[in-house]
C-alpha cells in the first residue's frame, strides 16, 4: 500500500497545530509555576508544572524545572527520571544534560557523571557550568590533568566566576602549585568574600613562607567565625605562625655575619 504524502502533511499539520493549542493553554500554570519556585514555595509549583504537563505532555521546559524543583527537594530519583524525559524530547538541550550529571554525582555515579558531562559540552561547547562540573568531577577521580583543563575551560568562559576561580586555586593547592594558588584565590576572593576561602589560601601563603600574609588571611578567617570552639582552634593557629615568625627572625639574626 502507497503512503499518500499529501495526507501525510496534512496529519503532521494537524499535529502541529493541536501541539501549539496546547502549549497555549499550559503555559500559563508554567509561569505560575516558575513564580512559585522562585519564591521557594516548591510543592505549589511542582503542582504547576505537573498541571502544564497534563496538558501538553511534551513540554520540555516544563519537566526541566519540575526536575530542578525535584532536585531542590533531594529528590534524587524523580530528578533523574525527569531529566530523562527531557532528553527524550529534545537530546540537543545540553542543560538537561549537565544538570542529569549532577543528579549522578549525588548519587555517586561518577563515570555516568562524566558522559553526562560531556554530552552537554558537545552540544554546547559555551556552557561553563558543564566544564566545571566536569572539572569538579574529575577531581574527585583524582584525575588532575582533565580536571584542570575542564577549569581552565571554564574560566575561558566565565572569567571572573568565583566558583570557578576558587575550584582552580584549590586544584592548585592539592598539586603543592602554591604560587598558582595563590594567585586563583586572591581573583575569587575579589569577586566574592567566602571566609574558608581565606583559610584555605592562608595554607598555601603557609607553605610559601609569607608567614604574615598566612596570618593576615587567618585572622580574617576568625572575624567571621561564630562558634567558640572552632574560633579558639583558628586563634591557636595564628599563635603558631606568629611564634613561627619569630623563630625565622632569630634565624635570620644569627646568621647575619
Amino acid at each position: 500500500m502507497k503512503k499518500n504524502p499529501t495526507l501525510w502533511l496534512f496529519i503532521i499539520l494537524i499535529c502541529a497545530c493541536r501541539d501549539k493549542e496546547r502549549l497555549a493553554t499550559a503555559e500559563p500554570l508554567y509561569e505560575k509555576g516558575l513564580e512559585l519556585d522562585r519564591a521557594g514555595s516548591y510543592s505549589g509549583a511542582v503542582d504547576k508544572y505537573r498541571e502544564a504537563i497534563k496538558i501538553f505532555p511534551d513540554y520540555r521546559d516544563a519537566h526541566f524545572q519540575l526536575a530542578s524543583v525535584y532536585e531542590k527537594l533531594a529528590l534524587i530519583d524523580q530528578a533523574l527520571l525527569e531529566y530523562k524525559r527531557v532528553i527524550d524530547i529534545d537530546d540537543d538541550f545540553a542543560p538537561a544534560f549537565n544538570n542529569l550529571g549532577n543528579v549522578y554525582g549525588k548519587k555517586g555515579f561518577l563515570d555516568s557523571a562524566l558522559m553526562a558531562y560531556q554530552k552537554a559540552t558537545s552540544r554546547d561547547n559555551e556552557l561553563p557550568s558543564a566544564y566545571y562540573n566536569l572539572g569538579q568531577t574529575y577531581v574527585l577521580k583524582k584525575d588532575f590533568l582533565e580536571a584542570e583543563k575542564g577549569f581552565k575551560r571554564a574560566l575561558e568562559l566565565s572569567p571572573s566566576d568565583p566558583e570557578y576561580l576558587h575550584a582552580f586555586g584549590l586544584l592548585k593547592l592539592t598539586e603543592r602549585r602554591y604560587d598558582e594558588a595563590i594567585s586563583f584565590y586572591r581573583r575569587a576572593l575579589q569577586q566574592r568574600n567566602v571566609p574558608i576561602w581565606r583559610f584555605e589560601l592562608s595554607a598555601a601563603y603557609r607553605a610559601m613562607g609569607h608567614l604574615d600574609e598566612a596570618i593576615f588571611e587567618l585572622e580574617k578567617y576568625a572575624e567571621s567565625l561564630s562558634d567558640v570552639q572552632e574560633k579558639n582552634i583558628v586563634q591557636n593557629q595564628i599563635r603558631e605562625l606568629k611564634m613561627e615568625k619569630i623563630q625565622k627572625k632569630l634565624a635570620q639574626s644569627r646568621n647575619k655575619p
